[in-house]
């Protein structure tokens, strides 16, 4: 049985309302958002500046090292920079 992963993106805050954070596989681990070819993996639940979003078993992370993404969008529609986190599940 694969592992439960959660993952958090602290502290997320914008000149406007963030309005929700995106996580993506980060398919090449290069860190940076390829639309069509990073794996969206779910939308983050907020808590306070906090967005977690716990990915379910059947996910696409067995055990290894993997990179993925969180993007914020605020109520502008506009995008943050993508930020890039290597990930290890044992």
């Amino acid at each position: 049985r694969r592992p439960l992963v959660t993952l958090t993106a602290q502290n997320v805050t914008d000149d406007g309302t963030v309005a929700r954070v995106v996580f993506f596989f980060d398919s090449n681990q290069d860190g940076q958002f390829q639309d069509g070819q990073d794996e969206f993996l779910g939308e983050g639940v907020q808590n306070g500046v906090n967005w977690s979003f716990t990915l379910p078993s059947s996910s696409v992370l067995n055990t290894g090292n993997f990179s993925v993404l969180a993007i914020a969008l605020d109520n502008d529609n506009a995008l943050s920079a993508p930020l890039f986190r290597p990930l290890t599940v044992t």
